[in-house]
C-alpha cells in the first residue's frame, strides 16, 4: 500500500482538532472560520464547539451548516448525536431521518456504505428509546401531577368537614 501525502484541507483539519484537544478554542474556531469552503467550516466549527463541550453550540452551527448542505451526512450524523445528548427527541427525530435518507442515497463504495447505514441506524435506537424514555417521563409527571391534585382535593375535603363538625 503506497502512502499518500495529506491533502492541505486534511492538514488543517488535523491542525484543528489538535488545538482543540489542547483547548485552545479561540485558535481552533479562527482555524475552523479560516475555511474557505462553507460546508467545511460549518464542520469543523461543529467539532470545535463540540470538543469545547459547547454542545447546544455545536448543534446551532449544525443546523447552519444543514443550510449549506441539507443532506450532509457528517453535519446530520453530529446533529442526530448533539439533539439526542440535549434530550431534545423531536429534532433528534427529524435528524436521523434526514441521515437515513441521505445514507440510502448516498455512497455505492460497500464499507463506506455499510459503516454509514450502520451508524444511520444506531442512532435510530438510540432515538426511539429516547423517544420512549421522554414519553414515560411525561406520563409519569402527568400521574404526579393528577395523584398530587387528589391529595389536595382530599385534604381540602376533609378540612371542610372538620370545620363543620366544630
Amino acid at each position: 500500500m503506497a502512502f499518500r501525502a495529506l491533502t492541505p484541507a486534511a492538514m488543517l483539519a488535523i491542525s484543528m482538532l489538535a488545538l482543540a484537544q489542547s483547548q485552545r478554542w479561540p485558535d481552533a474556531l479562527r482555524a475552523a472560520d479560516a475555511q474557505s469552503d462553507p460546508l467545511a467550516r460549518s464542520r469543523a466549527r461543529v467539532e470545535v464547539f463540540y470538543a469545547a463541550g459547547d454542545l447546544p453550540g455545536a448543534l446551532r452551527e449544525a443546523h447552519t451548516g444543514l443550510g449549506v448542505a441539507r443532506e450532509d451526512p457528517i453535519l446530520l450524523r453530529r446533529a442526530c448525536q448533539l439533539s439526542t445528548a440535549l434530550r431534545i427527541p423531536e429534532l433528534a427525530e427529524e435528524y436521523a431521518g434526514r441521515l437515513a435518507h441521505s445514507v440510502a442515497m448516498g455512497d455505492p463504495d460497500p464499507v463506506k456504505g455499510g459503516w454509514w447505514r450502520g451508524e444511520a441506524n444506531a442512532l435510530e435506537r438510540e432515538v426511539r428509546e429516547l423517544t420512549r424514555r421522554e414519553g414515560q417521563l411525561e406520563r409519569a409527571a402527568r400521574r404526579a401531577r393528577a395523584t398530587s391534585l387528589g391529595v389536595l382535593g382530599a385534604l381540602f375535603l376533609a378540612l371542610i368537614a372538620l370545620a363543620r363538625t366544630r
